[in-house]
């Protein structure tokens, strides 16, 4: 056969359909019988990747028993569930069925026997691919390690694809056929890409991924930045060569680790791959510091200013004192916070708690001869603490008298006996004020004192009166409107309602604003409470009045003739009853002398020009239209040059009253320049 049958018995169900690759031609057969079974239907799937048109051709090849061509039903699905998009018969030896307009996807091709036919055919789908189906490396995907893996996302073309793995440019592995995710795993040292193929394109169709190399980073070292043996509380950093991704052997992940404790320490480094390397051990001591020590004083720790005390502490290998000093004992003078730092054999060191030294002052105490805890300010000494006889106080003013002291109960006795300064105070007194109007309120000015509770005659106990010689004025008496301070406060007719008046001049019942008194005994003579007289020397002009047309503010209201009616008047000055539309007056009396309400005179300096005129022949515009000499008839007139009664026709006027002068209504003359040339003359033998 020319045309091999395909590798497998009938498939005649679209699930089973025959992958029909781009632009590769793929045989098949109808009626052919494989194990028992009539091979009548074909299907193939088309993976259309590509844009624009698609031809399918079919070469059918020839009968071998009678030369003839065996013929093919064809129909063309999108989906095989639904009508066919194309559909008919093959029947000659090649046949093309061009698709256009095709959206990316699959398409199924259904092949059966026309009217018990049978033979070999070739199909060929032809388009051009879309080849930019995407191969791209997930790199969050990436595990470390040289037995790597890596992910691949494939889109672009048409789902699914074969992808195939490439280590060291050789194929590695099986192709995975995947809808967009290839995944390969355990992946030794090697350089590695991917290539994918979209469904049904052709060999040549397909897409590779960037390379992705697997190498074992070289071994790193640790370098510390100092000496890896210290002291508790002192730490060292460790720092390794420089690679992409780190891992401590504490579980810490970036270049440079600080240690504080004992203990070994390594670092496994990777490369971009994931794979990995290994430092070799690292060990740090940390020595154990000393115990704090403990200082211990002389004797009290509190000193008295000018004396000392010694403070020491347990041996150690050195010391160092927060004064500077590095013996074992100091001995201190002045008040302060002290402390050792000690340092053992390995160098290591600690630091004491702080001892405070307190230095009291010398302070001045005063003698207390009569015992009654108050000093003589005169009479002192110097010490940190008070000698016998002597206290703190220096309050005393009589250091002979035990009953004499601050705080001592004040005795009518003419002495000081608190110490305040002031004698015999708490005694006491009473003071009295004159009566004079004996409304029970003394004057303030006129005063006595005694230490008899009884009032002398004419005084009493209370103050304030501001008038004693009127008993109706003293303090908390009825306020009132007089003008007076009745109650003593300092206010006059305070509480008592004053109402504010206004002018009212012109008598109209309006006052003016600019013009007011406020009393509380009612309005005075000629004023009203009302403010808003605009004009309080004319009673015909108040807010109540009615606005005349006297250009005048009659109502107070802020607008002169308001509410009236004016009319626009144009001037008459030639008295024919229109008017000059360019001088004018507007008012609401009626028209000025000499004004009109017409403005349609065009002259109004002649009375004959104006709307109402009869139009004449004068060349003027005599009825204010616009036009001049309107409506009349106009004839033309021709020169009439030889007088003979017949004019020139090339020298003529229109007139409207009549021919001018040496004109003519006749234009037929041929000759104007002599009077026995013209249509009316005699025709003489003269060769004119």
């Amino acid at each position: 056969m020319v045309y091999p049958a395909e590798p497998s018995g009938n498939n005649n169900f679209a699930n089973l359909a025959t992958l029909l690759p781009a632009n590769t031609p793929s045989t098949g057969h109808i009626n052919f019988y494989y194990n028992l079974q009539n091979d009548g239907v074909d299907w193939w799937v088309i993976g259309y990747d590509g844009a624009g048109a698609m031809t399918i051709d079919c070469n059918i090849e020839q009968n071998h028993f009678n030369t003839a061509y065996p013929g093919i039903i064809y129909k063309l699905y999108a989906d095989t569930a639904a009508s066919p998009i194309a559909s008919g018969n093959w029947l000659a030896q090649n046949n093309t069925l061009p698709l256009t307009g095709l959206a990316v996807g699959k398409y199924y091709l259904k092949i059966e026997d026309y009217f018990g036919s049978f033979g070999a055919y070739q199909l060929t789908a032809t388009y051009t691919e879309n080849c930019a189906n995407v191969v791209t490396i997930n790199s969050s995907n990436q595990l470390p390690g040289c037995l790597g893996t890596i992910e691949y996302g494939i889109s672009g073309g048409l789902s699914p694809y074969t992808v195939q793995l490439y280590q060291n440019s050789l194929p590695y592995g099986a192709a995975q056929v995947v809808t967009s995710t290839a995944t390969f795993s355990n992946l030794p040292t090697g350089t590695y890409y991917a290539r994918s193929y979209s469904f049904g394109a052709s060999g040549t169709c397909n897409n590779v991924s960037s390379n992705t190399v697997f190498a074992t980073p070289p071994v790193p070292t640790v370098t510390p930045n100092g000496p890896t043996s210290f002291c508790q509380g002192g730490s060292v950093q460790l720092t390794s060569d420089a690679a992409v991704s780190y891992l401590w052997s504490n579980g810490e992940t970036t270049q440079s680790i600080v240690v504080n404790s004992n203990g070994t320490f390594s670092v496994t480094v990777y490369n971009a791959a994931g794979c990995e390397n290994y430092s070799a051990n690292t060990v740090v001591t940390v020595f154990s510091n000393p115990a704090a020590p403990v200082i211990t004083p002389a004797g009290p720790i509190t000193i008295c200013q000018g004396g000392s005390i010694n403070l020491s502490t347990a041996t150690a290998n050195s010391y160092a004192w927060s004064t500077g000093s590095t013996s074992q004992s100091i001995s201190v003078s002045s008040a302060g916070t002290f402390t050792v730092t000690i340092t053992d054999a390995n160098n290591c060191s600690a630091t004491s708690a702080g001892v405070v030294v307190n230095e009291d002052p010398l302070l001045t105490w005063y003698a207390d001869v009569d015992g009654d805890g108050f000093g003589d300010a005169s009479n002192t000494t110097q010490d940190c603490d008070a000698p016998a006889g002597y206290v703190a106080d220096n309050t005393d003013c009589n250091d002979a008298n035990i009953f004499v002291y601050p705080g001592a109960a004040e005795q009518c006795n003419n002495i000081d006996d608190n110490c305040d300064g002031t004698i015999d105070e708490g005694c006491t007194v009473f003071t009295f004020y004159f009566d004079n109007d004996n409304d029970g309120y003394g004057d303030p000015a006129i005063s006595t004192t005694q230490t008899n509770p009884t009032p002398p005659t004419g005084y009493v106990g209370p103050s304030g009166d501001c008038n004693d010689n009127n008993n109706t004025i003293y303090p908390g008496a009825p306020e009132l409107c007089n003008s007076i301070d009745d109650n003593c406060n300092g206010n006059i007719d305070e509480g008592v309602t004053n109402i504010t008046y206004y002018a009212d001049v012109d008598g109209d019942g309006y006052g003016d604003a600019s013009v007011s008194q406020s009393t509380c005994n009612g309005a005075p003579s000629g004023y009203v409470t009302d403010a808003t007289d605009c004009n309080d020397n004319n009673s015909a002009i108040n807010p109540g009045a009615t606005e005349v047309c006297n250009n005048i503010d009659d109502n107070c209201n802020g607008l002169t003739d308001d509410g009236l009616t004016f009319t626009t008047y144009y001037a008459d000055a030639d008295g024919d009853g229109y008017g000059d539309a360019s001088i004018s007056q507007s008012t609401c009396n009626g028209a000025p002398s000499g004004y009109v309400t017409d403005a349609t005179d065009c002259n109004d300096n002649n009375s004959a020009i104006n709307p109402g005129a009869t139009e004449v022949c004068n060349n003027i515009d005599d009825n204010c239209n616009g036009l001049t000499d309107d409506g009349l008839t106009f004839t033309t007139y021709y020169a009439d040059s030889d007088g003979d009664g017949y004019g020139d026709a090339s020298i003529s006027q229109s007139t409207c009253n009549g021919a001018p002068s040496g004109y003519v209504a006749n234009a037929t003359d041929c000759n104007d320049n002599n009077n026995t040339i013209n249509p009316g003359a005699l025709e003489i033998c003269n060769g004119g």
